[in-house]
């Protein structure tokens, strides 16, 4: 797990002023519905790791619903931050790929956003089962790279070591885990609209660069101009999508719009829930 600070990646976002941008408290929504999800489905009397807790919103969701949970993070400005601003949440500093807890200590362990960032996946996903008590689930969320990247494409983002598909994850989880699911994180119509807009934009912008790199030489003034104009096209066209996204009255409330469906290729996220 890659010690990025809060607020660095998407995987480190925090809950949103008042008067934020739209994509901001999008990007939150997205990642509490996530624990939102988890907590519908959590035992109460059973321990919870929050494995990549960052800012602590996630664990402090958890908790308000009476689970008992450890927050674990390997940026430690991530955690200073939370016991601060969560001081009855106890949060441990840890890599993802050696665990300081004891054998099926925990009955779940949550970890959203994280896998993209782990350079041995497999240890990482290991120590999360031995960790894990007989009949203990793991849930997992990452981006879904059909959504966001072509084929072979490698990720944008550069705290991303890889992204997978819906199909790649649910393989590399079953090479520890016997019983995998794998579904969908979707959002309102609107959103997802607005999502795959912005995504196609940001890869204009990358190939846009690319192509200017390759050109070079001779041609170098006119792709200058063509880049340059390109780049004041892009700069605007975010907003103009902005101004069409719904009122944001109530962070709850967004968050409801999201859903898991088993339509796997179209969704924001893959949400993975793996046992045994």
């Amino acid at each position: 797990m890659a010690p990025t600070d809060i607020g660095s990646d998407h995987c480190r976002v925090v809950p949103p002023e008042g008067q934020a941008q739209p994509q901001k408290h999008f990007e939150y929504a997205r990642h509490l519905f996530a624990y939102q999800e988890f907590s519908r489905r959590m035992t109460i009397t059973g321990r919870v790791l929050d494995l990549g807790s960052g800012e602590g919103y996630g664990s402090n969701q958890i908790a308000s619903l009476g689970g008992n949970v450890i927050g674990a993070d390997l940026g430690w400005k991530a955690l200073l931050h939370a016991r601060n601003k969560y001081p009855s949440i106890p949060v441990v500093g840890c890599n993802s790929e050696a665990l300081p807890f004891i054998h099926h200590c925990f009955e779940s362990v949550v970890s959203f956003q994280v896998i993209e960032h782990v350079p041995d996946v497999q240890g990482y996903l290991l120590e999360m089962r031995r960790i894990l008590s007989p009949g203990g689930k793991l849930y997992l969320t990452t981006p879904n790279r059909l959504l966001r990247l072509l084929p072979f494409q490698k990720p944008r983002n550069p705290f991303h070591l890889r992204e997978y598909s819906p199909a790649g994850l649910a393989k590399e989880v079953r090479r520890v885990f016997s019983n995998v699911e794998v579904l969908g994180l979707y959002a309102h119509p609107i959103w997802m609209a607005y999502e795959r807009k912005r995504l196609k934009q940001s890869a204009v912008k990358v190939y846009g660069a690319a192509i200017v790199k390759l050109l070079g030489g001779w041609t170098y003034q006119a792709t200058r101009v063509g880049t340059r104009k390109l780049t004041q096209m892009i700069s605007r066209q975010p907003a103009s999508l902005q101004r069409n996204l719904p009122q944001i009255d109530n962070l709850d409330q967004l968050a409801e719009s999201f859903y898991l469906s088993e339509d796997l290729n179209r969704s924001l996220d893959i949400f993975c829930v793996a046992q045994g």
